[in-house]
């Protein structure tokens, strides 16, 4: 299995959507993160999509068996 960390985001959105865009070129299996939120652009960069769908939300209450991946 192939992780990519993504941290010290910051709320640089730009910076995201270019490591983003490297990572989906890869094919990386999972993406973990953090901090990502702090900083000019908050909101644009908190993510709870899944890899099927940006729409499909997951939180800390979903059972594992419906998180995909």
């Amino acid at each position: 299995m192939r992780v990519t960390a993504l941290y010290d985001v910051h709320g640089n959105l730009p910076a995201l959507q270019a490591v983003l865009a490297d990572v989906e070129r890869t094919g990386v299996d999972r993406i973990v993160s953090g901090d990502l939120v702090a900083g000019p652009m908050p909101a644009a960069c908190l993510c709870h999509a899944t890899p099927r769908s940006d729409s499909e939300i997951v939180t800390r209450l979903t059972p594992d068996d419906q998180r995909g991946g």
